[in-house]
C-alpha cells in the first residue's frame, strides 16, 4: 500500500477532512478518458547496458468494455516468457521512486514501480513485468474500485489478457508489496486460469481487524494519510470517488461493507503460494497476511516473517532469488531448488536487527509448550503460579496529554530462568472492571528488558525504538466467536457495544499480534498495559479511554498472559 510514505505528507487535520469529505459514492458507471494514448512502443536500456522493450500505456479492455492503462516491460527478442503482474492505485507511471534513507538500503532501477517487481532484474532473466492502473486511477477508464469485488474482477481480465498475448506463455504470476499484496488474495480467490502462482508480501486480508478498527478502536491516523496522499492524489481526474474513507468512519462495527472489501473465501485458494509477513507490521499487514497463509488451501505454499524493513527486505539480493526460485519452478518450469525450501521460514529476533535464522514445516509452530502466566497486583509479577491472595492494579486514562504518567498505566514483569524462545501470538486475559466510564481502550505492549533491565527496542511499524507485540481491545467489543476462538488468539465479533456497568468485573481477551523472539536466561519480558497508545507501538488511534481502570488478579478473577514457548 505502503501507506507508511503517506504519512511523510501529512498536512493539518482541518485540510485533511475539508479533502476527504467531498467523497462520492461507490459507483460502477463508465467515465472513459478524454483521449486514450495510442501504445508507446520503445526500445530501451537498463543501467548495465541490456536492452528491453518498454511498451507504455497499452489499453487492456475489461469485460464491461473500459480499458485500463498498463506498462510492460519485456525482453527483446523473439519467444514466450512467464509474466509477472501488478495492479495498483498509485500510478504505475511513478517511475525512478525514491526510497528514504530511513527505509533502509534499497536499490532499485528507474524502471520500478512502487512497492513492485523491478523490471531491471525479472526482464533479463526472461520475464515480462507489467504494471496496471488500477480502474479509475492514473490512466485507466472508469470509477474507483478499491479493495472491491470489481477490482478483483477486472485483476482477472488483466491477467487473461496477459496468457494469450503473443510473448507470453500462459503462465501469470502475481508479485508485489503491501496494496499490490492485498488485491492478490481476492483475484486468487476467483482463479482466473492463466494464474499459476501469486506471492502475496505482506498484505493484510481483513479490511476492519487488520487496518481500520484495531480491536474495535478506531481513528487510525494512518488510513487517513494513505486515503489522502495515495488514493485520491491518483485518481484519474473523470473518476467518480469512491467513498471508502467516509465509509469507514461511519462504519464502527463489522458488517457486509467490510466483508465486500475483503477476501471472502481464503480456503478456496489452491493456487501455488509464496507468502511473506513481517513481525513489524503490527497494525496493517502482520495479522491478516499470517491469517491468509493459515487459511488457503494450496498444495504448494511456503511462508516467509522477517523483522526488517519491507522494502529492504523485498529488494534485497537474497530475497529477489528465493522469488525467482518459486516463479521459475511454476511459471518457468526451469528450477526446482523451491522445493527442497523449508515450508516455513522466520526469523528469531533477539534485538534491532539481530536475529537467526529458522525454518519449521507448519504455522502457526506446533511442539511449542503453551504457558500461562499470571498477573499479581501484590507484585507485579507474571507468574506461572496464581496468585495467592486477591489483589488489585488500577491505572488512570488521560487522553490529553502526549506523556503517560506511570499513574496511566500498569507493568507486570517475568524474568526467565533458561533461554526461551516466544513464538507466535499471544492473548491477554484481564478481570477489569470501571470507574467513570462504561467502556474504555485497552493497549497492551510486550517489551523485553536485558538483564541489566534496559529496555531492549526492535523494528517497528516505521519507528526503531519499536517493542515485541503489540494488542489492542475496545472493552465493549469483547464478544467473541469461540469457535474462531483458541488459546492463543480470541476472534472478536465487533458487531455490537457492550458496556461495562458500574460494580461490573468483566473478562476482556486481548489479541496480542504474532512475534518471535529470544530471551536469554535473566532476561525479562513486561506486558504494558494503558489506556492509549502505548509510544513503542508506533501507532495512534482515537482513544476514548477516560476515567479508571482496575486489573482484578486471584484465583476467582485469574488475570493472565497465554503465550507459547520453545526451549
Amino acid at each position: 500500500m505502503d501507506i507508511s510514505k503517506a504519512l511523510h505528507n501529512l498536512t493539518a487535520l482541518a485540510f485533511v477532512t475539508m479533502f476527504v469529505s467531498g467523497c462520492g459514492s461507490d459507483t460502477t458507471t463508465v467515465t472513459p478518458i478524454p483521449s486514450p494514448p495510442e501504445v508507446n512502443e520503445n526500445l530501451a536500456v537498463f543501467a548495465d547496458g541490456s536492452e528491453f522493450i518498454f511498451e507504455k500505456d497499452v489499453r487492456i479492455q475489461m469485460r464491461d468494455g473500459i480499458t485500463l492503462s498498463a506498462n510492460v516491460f519485456r525482453p527483446n527478442s523473439d519467444g514466450t516468457y512467464p509474466v509477472i503482474m501488478a495492479m495498483t492505485p498509485y500510478n504505475k507511471d511513478w517511475l525512478d521512486v525514491e526510497y528514504e534513507e530511513s527505509d533502509g538500503h534499497i536499490n532499485v532501477s528507474e524502471f520500478a514501480t512502487f512497492e513492485q517487481a523491478d523490471p531491471a532484474f525479472w526482464v533479463p532473466n526472461g520475464y515480462v513485468v507489467i504494471a496496471v492502473d488500477n480502474r479509475g486511477m492514473n490512466l485507466s477508464e472508469g470509477d474507483m474500485a478499491i479493495l472491491n469485488d470489481q477490482e478483483a474482477q477486472d485483476y482477472y481480465d488483466a491477467i487473461e489478457w496477459a496468457g494469450v498475448q503473443a510473448w507470453s506463455n500462459g503462465n501469470v504470476g502475481l508479485n508485489g508489496v503491501s496494496y499490490m499484496a492485498m488485491n492478490q488474495w481476492k483475484v486468487a480467490e476467483l482463479a482466473p486460469p492463466h494464474l499459476k502462482a501469486f506471492m502475496p508480501w505482506e498484505g493484510l486480508t481483513d479490511l476492519y481487524r487488520d487496518f481500520a478498527y484495531h480491536g474495535g478502536i478506531g481513528g487510525n491516523s494512518f488510513l487517513q494519510g494513505w486515503w489522502m496522499f495515495r488514493i485520491l492524489e491518483n485518481k484519474h481526474p473523470n473518476a467518480a470517488e469512491q467513498n471508502l474513507f467516509n465509509q469507514v468512519q461511519q462504519t464502527p462495527f463489522f458488517d457486509a461493507f467490510y466483508e465486500h472489501h475483503s477476501p471472502s473465501n481464503l480456503s478456496s485458494i489452491n493456487i501455488p503460494a509464496y507468502v511473506v509477513a513481517s513481525w513489524p507490521d503490527h497494525g496493517l499487514h502482520t495479522r491478516g497476511t499470517l491469517a491468509g497463509f493459515e487459511q488457503i488451501q494450496s498444495p504448494y505454499k511456503w511462508l516467509e516473517i522477517h523483522g526488517r524493513k519491507k522494502w529492504e527486505w523485498y529488494y534485497s539480493d537474497e530475497a529477489k532469488l528465493r522469488q525467482l526460485s518459486f516463479f521459475n519452478h511454476f511459471l518457468a518450469d526451469n528450477d526446482k531448488s523451491i522445493m527442497e525450501q523449508p515450508s516455513v521460514t522466520y526469523e528469531l529476533r533477539s534485538a534491532y536487527y539481530e536475529g537467526e535464522t529458522k525454518y519449521a514445516e507448519n504455522w502457526p509452530l506446533s511442539l511449542g509448550y503453551e504457558t500461562v502466566l499470571y498477573l499479581n497486583a501484590i507484585n507485579n509479577q507474571l507468574s506461572e503460579s496464581m496468585p495467592s491472595s486477591p489483589s488489585k492494579s488500577e491505572y488512570n486514562t488521560d487522553t490529553d496529554t502526549d506523556t503517560v504518567s506511570e499513574s496511566e498505566r500498569v507493568v507486570f514483569s517475568h524474568t526467565f530462568s533458561n533461554d526461551t524462545e516466544i513464538t507466535g501470538g499471544m492473548k491477554a486475559v484481564l478481570w477489569i472492571s470501571l470507574e467513570g466510564a462504561q467502556d474504555t481502550d485497552i493497549f497492551v505492549g510486550i517489551q523485553k528488558h536485558d538483564i541489566n533491565g534496559e529496555v531492549v527496542h526492535f523494528f517497528g511499524n516505521d519507528i526503531e525504538n519499536g517493542q515485541v507485540a503489540n494488542g489492542w481491545l475496545r472493552a465493549s467489543h469483547r464478544e467473541q466467536d469461540l469457535n474462531r476462538s483458541s488459546f492463543l488468539t480470541p476472534y472478536h465479533l465487533h458487531q455490537q457495544a457492550q458496556p461495562i456497568l458500574e460494580d461490573d468485573i468483566v473478562e476482556v481477551e486481548i489479541e496480542i499480534l504474532p512475534s518471535s523472539t529470544l530471551f536469554r536466561a535473566g532476561e525479562r519480558l513486561s506486558i504494558v498495559i494503558q489506556g492509549t497508545d502505548i509510544e513503542e507501538s508506533g501507532l495512534e488511534h482515537e482513544s476514548i479511554s477516560q476515567g479508571k481502570v482496575i486489573i482484578h488478579t486471584s484465583e476467582q478473577y485469574p488475570s493472565r498472559l497465554q503465550l507459547q514457548q520453545f526451549f
